[in-house]
């Protein structure tokens, strides 16, 4: 190895070296988030010049040469690159020690131990003292010009370090509690302005007792964290993670939760009275038996989530998806849930009195006995839903369907059912005392037994509807088309039929 071989070697083994320890503590602590990308650009750049050097080194050249997937994630970066360079530093290191002469052998020894020098032996000049050098540092060479090479990967190295304390820093943040904890964060160039803190937060934990009410908690992680019984009222928690938190009784009254994530969030009990969750995703989240009395949840995802007892009234829930959840119990009272969906959920006894649920989808859901009585129902859609015993008085529910739902002693009485659809709805003993159905599509309904006394069935389509025993009394059916149908004696109806005898008004159409 000639003498410049052995100083680019020495010029690139520090960094090098400094490289192999980032990678290591961010492999071993698993803060390598961020760091993939840049830990591969390094050791390439790295591994070009020392491959540069040593071109006839396979091992360098082609062993120890970064192939690494496209679809590789930091993590997997992170672990290739330590790899490599836990392999090419004690190379190159081996490599400069063998390069320098080794001693001469010692002379023979003769019979009475004595050694022959062969020639005189010349003086060795004093070596000069070589000055300490700090892992990571280059060595300076007086007289030569700075190395470009040699700056920009020790700038690649600080670029490594920053991500990685930037990871650390975070790591501490969420994992540290019962204390203070005020981090000075200084990040590197790599940070877009558009990614930077616009300040300093104070974050504080204190201990499980401690009050948090009004604390600045906006962006933090507490996913997992145990939380039950603490006070966060009015706290700011906007883009918050905090899935699978346990808030269990803890109070959230007043507080920002803004595109917070409570996925799988324990929030039995929890008290979120007038709280602010828009776009908040509380997927699979217990809510049962808590206080979102006035709570917005615009927009917000709660799929599957658990929130029997729960107190909804006069929430804001508009476009929110509570698609198969339980709600067995809960009160919407007064609530504003336009375009909400409830597909599939489970809602036995459920209240949704003067609810505003116009446009809402209940499809497949499960109503059994829940209270919808004086609620906009406006082109709601309850098809396949399970009505038995649900309660619509006075409700409107203009232009909403009703398809092949199995509502048997549902109340209607005194709704607004205009241009409702029933088809193949199963309606066997329900009431609809003087309600609204004109204009309504009835079309093969079983309508067994129900009472329909003072009913306006103007302009309905009720054929091939069971109209066998109904109740029936100055119940209009002026222009109703009733082809098909079974009269109330259990007779086919025919065209020029007598309903009048059955306590019909007006003349149908058919």
């Amino acid at each position: 190895m000639n003498d410049e071989t052995r100083r680019g070697l020495r010029q690139l083994l520090p960094p090098l070296k400094t490289l192999a320890g980032m990678v290591e503590r961010a492999y071993e602590t698993e803060t390598h988030k961020g760091t993939g990308n840049m830990a591969v650009k390094s050791y390439r750049n790295l591994h070009s010049r020392i491959a540069a050097l040593l071109p006839e080194d396979t091992y360098v050249t082609d062993a120890l040469a970064l192939d690494v997937a496209d679809t590789a994630d930091d993590a997997d970066k992170v672990a290739q690159v330590h790899l490599a360079t836990s392999q090419l530093a004690p190379y190159i290191d081996g490599l400069l020690r063998d390069s320098y002469p080794q001693p001469p052998e010692p002379p023979p020894v003769d019979g009475v131990g004595h050694q022959h020098f062969p020639h005189p032996i010349p003086p060795v000049p004093p070596v000069p003292p070589v000055p300490p050098m700090w892992e990571g540092q280059v060595p300076h060479h007086p007289g030569q010009p700075g190395n470009p090479d040699i700056e920009e990967i020790k700038n690649l190295g600080a670029e490594i370090r920053d991500r990685i304390l930037y990871a650390t820093q975070g790591a501490l943040r969420r994992a540290l509690d019962e204390i203070d904890v005020n981090i000075d964060r200084n990040f590197g160039e790599w940070m877009k302005d558009s990614d930077r803190p616009k300040r300093k937060r104070r974050i504080v934990i204190t201990s499980s007792e401690g009050s948090l009410e009004d604390s600045d908690l906006r962006g933090v992680n507490l996913s997992g964290q145990e939380m039950s019984g603490r006070n966060l009222s009015s706290a700011d928690m906007r883009e918050a993670k905090l899935n699978n938190a346990n808030l269990s009784a803890s109070n959230l009254s007043d507080a920002d939760l803004g595109e917070a994530e409570l996925v799988g969030a324990n929030l039995s009990a929890a008290n979120l009275s007038n709280a602010n969750l828009p776009e908040a995703l509380l997927n699979q989240a217990n809510l049962q038996g808590a206080n979102l009395n006035g709570v917005s949840l615009t927009e917000a995802e709660l799929v599957g989530c658990s929130a029997d007892g729960a107190n909804f009234h006069g929430a804001d829930l508009r476009e929110a998806v509570f698609n198969q959840a339980s709600l067995q119990g809960a009160n919407f009272r007064d609530a504003e849930i336009s375009e909400a969906q409830f597909v599939g959920v489970n809602a036995h006894g459920a209240e949704f009195n003067a609810a505003n649920l116009q446009e809402a989808s209940f499809v497949q859901a499960q109503l059994q006995g829940a209270n919808f009585a004086e609620a906009n129902l406006e082109e709601a859609d309850f098809s396949n839903a399970q009505l038995q015993g649900t309660n619509f008085d006075s409700a409107n529910m203009e232009d909403a369907t009703f398809i092949q739902v199995q509502a048997q002693g549902a109340h209607f009485n005194h709704a607004d059912l205009h241009d409702a659809r029933f088809q193949d709805a199963n309606l066997e003993g329900a009431a609809f005392r003087e309600a609204n159905l004109r204009d309504a599509d009835l079309t093969n309904a079983n309508l067994l037994r129900a009472d329909l006394r003072g009913t306006d069935l103007r302009d309905a389509k009720l054929r091939g509807a069971n109209l066998k025993e109904a109740k029936i009394s100055n119940t209009s059916v002026r222009d109703a088309d009733l082809t098909g149908a079974t009269l109330p004696d259990g007779t086919q109806y025919t065209s020029g039929v007598d309903l009048a005898r059955f306590g019909f008004i007006g003349r149908q159409s058919r």
